[in-house]
């Protein structure tokens, strides 16, 4: 019964931050983005397109609670956790198609009142790229690449001496999951726990120096001067922000190594510091976003001066307002449209290819999740 409250907390935390986010989509930017539809100054008070904001967030509550409900349903039923993996991806398309639904409402409201017209063909570039990806502080990371490397040698020097039965998986009343560590995929299962920690922290590492090179040179949506202020800010506070998760996450995971091979032992004790450790790793990201989103507004209001704002109208590269497909554009990594991060030119077979890769494992994960009855 535990168990069954605890993965309930969880779902209300998940359903939560993604409605948070839905919520503040058109905030984590001073781009002038609106649904992914560049949007210029004079316009973003308009009555139509503020309607449209409106009914987008009567939209995403809806259906966040219809899904609610058929979850609890579900739940009722099969108390396990890959229904709380599809009730999450049901979330995040809703969050998509709404989002979606807007971008094509807001298009037309465009044409109606024809501020692409205002359009200039001119692009500005920052020069002296690569500057900013110097001066990077990496510490963070290097505080959570030792602790995953500290969990993978203790996982190799205890490997020898490991008993027959190792747990491999925690539930809420303690091991659920066992294999026999003298068998090759028993000790396979058994290094991966600290192997993953490093790939999630090395993963993490070069997001964060390719994103200081790739957010972007162009300047769009702003003055100059707060479009400037805002670069210099995100590539700061983005770095910081997958530092603390990645210390974070290979916490978390040195904890279940120092389980895994028997060094602490499962305990009501061992069993709250790990659910802390959990939630602050959920909870840490949107606490941030809500920092990283008024500061970036900060700057945006301080910057404010008599210079000429950017506008280039490039909402025909962007699918939905979401996907960026241009095949005239060599690049095939390039800043999100929505939201901080990187995303991929889906044009280019680099870009279809990981797509396709992402839907398998999304994919993939419910089937090994339900093969295996977790």
């Amino acid at each position: 019964m535990n168990e069954q409250i605890i993965l309930l907390f969880l779902v209300l935390i998940i359903t939560m931050l993604i409605l948070w986010q839905s919520y503040r989509i058109n905030d984590f930017n001073v781009e002038g983005l609106i649904f992914g539809v560049r949007v210029p100054e004079k316009y973003r008070s308009e009555s139509r397109v503020i309607s449209i904001i409106k009914n987008y967030n009567k939209r995403v509550l809806t259906l966040t609670a219809i899904c609610f409900i058929l979850f609890i349903c579900a739940f009722y039923f099969i108390q396990k956790v890959y229904i709380i993996i599809v009730y999450s991806y049901l979330l995040a398309f809703i969050n998509l198609y709404s989002c979606y639904l807007a971008n094509k409402k807001l298009k037309i409201v465009k044409k109606n009142i024809g501020w692409e017209k205002k359009s200039e063909n001119k692009v500005y570039v920052q020069i002296g790229k690569g500057k900013t990806s110097r001066n990077l502080n990496l510490m963070l990371f290097y505080v959570a690449v030792a602790i995953s490397v500290l969990g993978f040698l203790i996982t190799i020097s205890r490997l020898s001496s490991l008993p027959k039965m190792v747990p491999v998986h925690f539930g809420i009343n303690g091991p659920d999951n066992w294999v026999d560590s003298t068998t090759f995929t028993g000790k396979l299962q058994v290094v991966m726990l600290p192997l993953v920690s490093m790939i999630c922290v090395f993963s993490m590492f070069f997001s964060a120096k390719i994103q200081a090179k790739k957010d972007n040179t162009r300047f769009n949506g702003g003055t100059l001067t707060s479009l400037i202020l805002k670069k210099s800010f995100l590539n700061k506070s983005m770095t910081q922000m997958l530092g603390i998760i990645s210390i974070g996450v290979s916490l978390m995971i040195l904890y279940g190594v120092l389980l895994v091979v028997g060094i602490m032992k499962f305990n009501d004790v061992s069993n709250f510091i790990f659910i802390v450790i959990t939630i602050g790793v959920i909870f840490f990201p949107m606490t941030y976003l809500i920092y990283s989103t008024k500061k970036a507004n900060q700057l945006k209001s301080d910057s404010i001066s008599d210079e000429k704002e950017i506008y280039n109208d490039d909402d025909i590269n962007y699918i939905g307002g979401i996907f960026y497909y241009n095949p005239n554009d060599p690049a095939n990594i390039v800043p999100k449209r929505i939201g901080y991060g990187l995303d991929f030119n889906y044009a280019h077979i680099l870009g279809k290819a990981a797509l396709l890769i992402l839907v398998a494992v999304l994919i993939g994960i419910i089937i090994i999740m339900a093969l295996f009855n977790i």
